[in-house]
């Protein structure tokens, strides 16, 4: 936690409160949310307004307590719930990286492709060729 929040202290962040709990607050209704997690228009909001954003997994209501301040302004007791939730949301991406990867190998090993010029398994970012597939936009 401290490493994260050392590495990374221009990440923006707001308090906000929010309805439904989003996974990026690690489902609570408040908390601090990481630019590099909760969706960009979140940090657009005037404070203290309640104001609809739309993400890629549904609506949330927002309503920011604060201005948008960057990680490193803030002292790492009050940034840890934000950088918890950041590092579990990381910790399944790359546990789904390592599932599917494995899940590739081990089709290739039942699979006969033309001339066996094989694919390399690997996980995709589909939003580098897809970029309507982006969470963030």
């Amino acid at each position: 936690m401290a490493a994260f929040y050392s590495a990374y202290p221009d990440l923006l962040t707001r308090a906000v409160v929010v309805k439904p709990a989003p996974w990026w607050l690690g489902g609570r209704r408040g908390g601090l949310a990481l630019s590099s997690l909760a969706p960009p228009p979140l940090f657009r909001v005037p404070t203290g307004r309640e104001s609809t954003v739309r993400a890629f997994d549904g609506s949330y209501v927002v309503r920011p307590l604060g201005r948008t301040m960057p990680l490193g302004a803030l002292p790492l007791s009050r940034a840890r719930a934000g950088i918890v939730a950041a590092l579990r949301s990381f910790a399944r991406g790359a546990a789904f990286e390592r599932w599917t990867a494995n899940e590739q190998t081990s089709a290739l090993r039942r699979t006969i492709c033309y001339r066996d010029d094989l694919p390399t398994p690997a996980a995709v970012d589909l939003s580098t060729f897809l970029p309507f597939l982006s969470p963030t936009g």
